[in-house]
Protein backbone atom coordinates (compact mmCIF):
# COMPACT_ATOMS: atom_id res chain seq x y z
CA UNK A 1 0.00 0.00 0.00
CA UNK A 2 1.17 3.68 -0.72
CA UNK A 3 2.59 5.40 1.91
CA UNK A 4 0.66 8.26 3.26
CA UNK A 5 1.82 11.95 3.24
CA UNK A 6 3.89 12.91 6.86
CA UNK A 7 1.85 15.01 9.06
CA UNK A 8 3.36 17.89 10.68
CA UNK A 9 1.55 16.78 14.05
CA UNK A 10 0.43 14.16 16.16
CA UNK A 11 -2.35 12.07 15.00
CA UNK A 12 -3.13 11.03 18.56
CA UNK A 13 -2.32 14.40 20.04
CA UNK A 14 -2.28 17.42 17.40
CA UNK A 15 -2.21 21.05 19.00
CA UNK A 16 -5.81 23.26 19.53
CA UNK A 17 -5.34 25.05 16.42
CA UNK A 18 -5.57 21.73 14.50
CA UNK A 19 -8.71 20.46 17.16
CA UNK A 20 -10.34 24.04 15.94
CA UNK A 21 -10.22 22.34 12.24
CA UNK A 22 -11.44 19.42 13.23
CA UNK A 23 -14.52 20.91 14.62
CA UNK A 24 -15.06 22.92 11.97
CA UNK A 25 -14.96 20.35 9.59
CA UNK A 26 -17.12 17.73 11.77
CA UNK A 27 -19.67 20.40 11.64
CA UNK A 28 -19.70 21.43 8.02
CA UNK A 29 -20.16 17.51 7.46
CA UNK A 30 -22.91 17.42 9.77
CA UNK A 31 -24.84 20.16 8.21
CA UNK A 32 -24.21 18.31 4.76
CA UNK A 33 -21.78 20.98 3.76
CA UNK A 34 -18.96 20.02 1.61
CA UNK A 35 -15.85 20.32 3.47
CA UNK A 36 -13.57 22.64 1.13
CA UNK A 37 -10.33 24.51 2.27
CA UNK A 38 -12.53 27.51 1.70
CA UNK A 39 -15.25 26.37 4.08
CA UNK A 40 -13.25 25.39 6.79
CA UNK A 41 -11.13 28.23 6.97
CA UNK A 42 -14.15 30.37 7.23
CA UNK A 43 -16.06 27.91 9.78
CA UNK A 44 -12.94 28.35 11.82
CA UNK A 45 -12.19 32.05 11.49
CA UNK A 46 -8.97 32.18 9.22
CA UNK A 47 -5.63 30.32 8.92
CA UNK A 48 -2.97 29.70 6.71
CA UNK A 49 -4.17 27.29 3.56
CA UNK A 50 -1.37 25.22 3.87
CA UNK A 51 -2.24 24.44 7.64
CA UNK A 52 -5.89 23.99 7.25
CA UNK A 53 -4.73 21.42 4.21
CA UNK A 54 -2.69 19.37 7.04
CA UNK A 55 -5.83 19.57 9.34
CA UNK A 56 -8.08 18.11 6.55
CA UNK A 57 -5.33 15.38 5.85
CA UNK A 58 -5.56 14.69 9.54
CA UNK A 59 -9.28 14.44 9.76
CA UNK A 60 -10.22 12.15 6.82
CA UNK A 61 -7.17 10.44 8.26
CA UNK A 62 -8.50 9.83 11.54
CA UNK A 63 -12.23 9.08 9.53
CA UNK A 64 -10.65 6.50 7.60
CA UNK A 65 -8.99 4.63 10.54
CA UNK A 66 -12.90 4.36 11.89
CA UNK A 67 -13.82 2.32 9.51
CA UNK A 68 -13.80 -1.39 8.77
CA UNK A 69 -13.51 -4.23 5.77
CA UNK A 70 -16.83 -5.26 4.21
CA UNK A 71 -18.15 -7.96 6.25
CA UNK A 72 -21.35 -9.03 6.72
CA UNK A 73 -22.61 -11.43 8.72
CA UNK A 74 -24.42 -14.61 6.74
CA UNK A 75 -27.92 -13.82 6.28
CA UNK A 76 -30.25 -16.45 8.15
CA UNK A 77 -32.05 -17.96 4.87
CA UNK A 78 -28.56 -18.43 3.20
CA UNK A 79 -26.90 -19.99 6.52
CA UNK A 80 -30.29 -22.36 6.79
CA UNK A 81 -29.74 -23.32 2.79
CA UNK A 82 -26.26 -23.49 2.13
CA UNK A 83 -23.94 -26.16 3.58
CA UNK A 84 -20.14 -25.72 4.08
CA UNK A 85 -19.31 -25.33 0.50
CA UNK A 86 -21.67 -22.47 0.14
CA UNK A 87 -20.20 -20.88 3.47
CA UNK A 88 -16.79 -20.79 1.90
CA UNK A 89 -18.22 -19.50 -1.10
CA UNK A 90 -19.71 -16.84 1.10
CA UNK A 91 -16.10 -16.05 2.57
CA UNK A 92 -14.24 -16.00 -1.12
CA UNK A 93 -16.63 -13.74 -2.58
CA UNK A 94 -15.46 -11.52 0.55
CA UNK A 95 -12.13 -12.29 -0.02
CA UNK A 96 -12.84 -10.87 -3.49
CA UNK A 97 -15.04 -7.89 -2.05
CA UNK A 98 -12.28 -7.16 0.49
CA UNK A 99 -9.56 -7.79 -2.28
CA UNK A 100 -11.30 -5.34 -4.85
CA UNK A 101 -11.97 -2.59 -1.86
CA UNK A 102 -8.28 -3.06 -0.82
CA UNK A 103 -6.75 -2.07 -4.30
CA UNK A 104 -9.22 0.61 -4.90
CA UNK A 105 -8.04 1.90 -1.66
CA UNK A 106 -4.39 1.86 -2.93
CA UNK A 107 -5.60 3.34 -6.41
CA UNK A 108 -7.29 6.38 -4.41
CA UNK A 109 -4.12 6.52 -2.34
CA UNK A 110 -1.77 7.06 -4.81
CA UNK A 111 -4.86 9.35 -6.44
CA UNK A 112 -4.44 11.11 -3.12
CA UNK A 113 -0.83 11.45 -3.20
CA UNK A 114 -0.57 13.28 -5.89
CA UNK A 115 -3.70 15.34 -5.03
CA UNK A 116 -1.78 16.15 -1.99
CA UNK A 117 1.45 17.30 -4.06
CA UNK A 118 -0.77 19.48 -6.74
CA UNK A 119 -2.80 20.61 -2.96
CA UNK A 120 0.30 21.48 -1.43
CA UNK A 121 2.29 23.52 -4.12
CA UNK A 122 -1.20 25.43 -4.83
CA UNK A 123 -1.41 26.06 -0.88
CA UNK A 124 1.49 27.71 -1.36
CA UNK A 125 0.83 29.60 -3.92
CA UNK A 126 -2.37 30.95 -2.22
CA UNK A 127 -0.44 31.88 1.02
CA UNK A 128 2.12 33.66 -1.15
CA UNK A 129 -0.74 35.55 -3.02
CA UNK A 130 -2.50 35.93 0.47
CA UNK A 131 1.04 37.68 1.92
CA UNK A 132 1.08 39.75 -1.61
CA UNK A 133 -2.53 41.03 -1.44
CA UNK A 134 -1.93 42.10 2.45
CA UNK A 135 1.71 44.31 1.15
CA UNK A 136 -0.15 45.85 -1.60
CA UNK A 137 -2.93 46.59 1.00
CA UNK A 138 -0.32 47.98 2.95
CA UNK A 139 1.47 49.92 -0.08
CA UNK A 140 -2.56 51.01 -0.99
CA UNK A 141 -2.23 52.34 2.44
CA UNK A 142 0.94 53.63 2.57
CA UNK A 143 -0.09 55.92 -0.46
CA UNK A 144 -2.87 57.07 0.11
CA UNK A 145 -1.12 58.87 3.23
CA UNK A 146 1.43 60.23 1.13
CA UNK A 147 -1.43 61.11 -1.24
CA UNK A 148 -3.32 63.11 1.88
CA UNK A 149 0.26 64.28 2.73
CA UNK A 150 0.94 65.59 -0.52
CA UNK A 151 -2.83 67.38 -0.61
CA UNK A 152 -2.04 68.77 2.70
CA UNK A 153 0.81 70.62 1.42
CA UNK A 154 -0.71 71.75 -1.89
CA UNK A 155 -3.05 73.22 0.24
CA UNK A 156 -0.33 75.32 2.24
CA UNK A 157 1.64 76.04 -0.54
CA UNK A 158 -1.41 77.67 -2.49
CA UNK A 159 -2.46 79.71 1.05
CA UNK A 160 0.99 80.73 0.62
CA UNK A 161 0.24 81.86 -2.85
CA UNK A 162 -2.46 83.66 -1.53
CA UNK A 163 -1.08 85.56 0.70
CA UNK A 164 1.97 86.34 -0.55
CA UNK A 165 -0.26 87.78 -3.49
CA UNK A 166 -1.99 89.73 -1.11
CA UNK A 167 1.61 90.93 0.40
CA UNK A 168 2.50 91.46 -3.02
CA UNK A 169 -0.20 93.54 -3.83
CA UNK A 170 0.17 95.29 -0.78
CA UNK A 171 3.75 96.30 -1.48
CA UNK A 172 2.85 97.35 -5.48
CA UNK A 173 0.47 99.51 -3.84
CA UNK A 174 2.70 100.76 -1.01
CA UNK A 175 5.32 101.80 -4.05
CA UNK A 176 2.82 103.45 -6.27
CA UNK A 177 1.69 105.49 -3.21
CA UNK A 178 5.25 106.45 -2.75
CA UNK A 179 6.09 107.41 -6.34
CA UNK A 180 3.04 109.13 -6.35
CA UNK A 181 3.98 111.39 -3.00
CA UNK A 182 7.84 111.22 -4.33
CA UNK A 183 5.94 113.14 -7.41
CA UNK A 184 4.12 115.75 -5.69
CA UNK A 185 7.48 116.05 -3.80
CA UNK A 186 9.01 117.40 -7.20
CA UNK A 187 6.34 119.29 -8.03
CA UNK A 188 6.26 121.12 -5.00
CA UNK A 189 10.18 121.55 -5.18
CA UNK A 190 9.62 122.58 -8.55
CA UNK A 191 7.11 125.48 -7.79
CA UNK A 192 9.20 126.33 -5.08
CA UNK A 193 12.33 126.90 -7.22
CA UNK A 194 9.84 128.73 -9.10
CA UNK A 195 8.94 131.15 -6.67
CA UNK A 196 12.16 131.12 -5.76
CA UNK A 197 13.49 132.36 -9.01
CA UNK A 198 10.30 135.01 -9.22
CA UNK A 199 11.54 136.45 -5.88
CA UNK A 200 14.80 136.71 -7.03
CA UNK A 201 14.41 138.72 -10.19
CA UNK A 202 12.00 141.00 -8.07
CA UNK A 203 14.57 141.84 -4.99
CA UNK A 204 16.85 142.47 -8.74
CA UNK A 205 14.74 144.40 -9.71
CA UNK A 206 14.16 146.16 -6.31
CA UNK A 207 17.70 146.31 -5.74
CA UNK A 208 18.45 148.41 -9.29
CA UNK A 209 15.54 150.54 -8.22
CA UNK A 210 16.81 151.49 -5.42
CA UNK A 211 20.54 151.97 -7.12
CA UNK A 212 18.81 154.11 -9.37
CA UNK A 213 16.85 156.15 -6.89
CA UNK A 214 20.10 156.60 -4.95
CA UNK A 215 21.44 157.96 -8.33
CA UNK A 216 19.22 160.27 -8.78
CA UNK A 217 19.40 161.41 -5.19
CA UNK A 218 22.94 162.18 -5.58
CA UNK A 219 22.49 164.30 -8.69
CA UNK A 220 19.82 166.50 -7.26
CA UNK A 221 20.31 170.55 -7.00
CA UNK A 222 20.92 171.86 -3.44
CA UNK A 223 21.69 168.64 -2.37
CA UNK A 224 24.07 169.15 0.37
CA UNK A 225 27.07 167.07 0.33
CA UNK A 226 28.44 165.71 3.06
Amino acid sequence: MTQQKTLPYDLDNPPERILDMWRAADSLDAEGTRVTLEAVRERAGGGSYSTISNALAGWKRKRAAGSVKASEPMPAAYADRLSAVGAELWAMALDAANARLEKERRDLGDLREELEVELGDAMQLADRLTKEVEQLRRDVEELSGAKRQCEKLAEQLADQKHRSAEELTRAAARVQAAEAAALADREAARKAAEYAARMEGQVEAYRTQLSELTAAVKTTPGRSRG
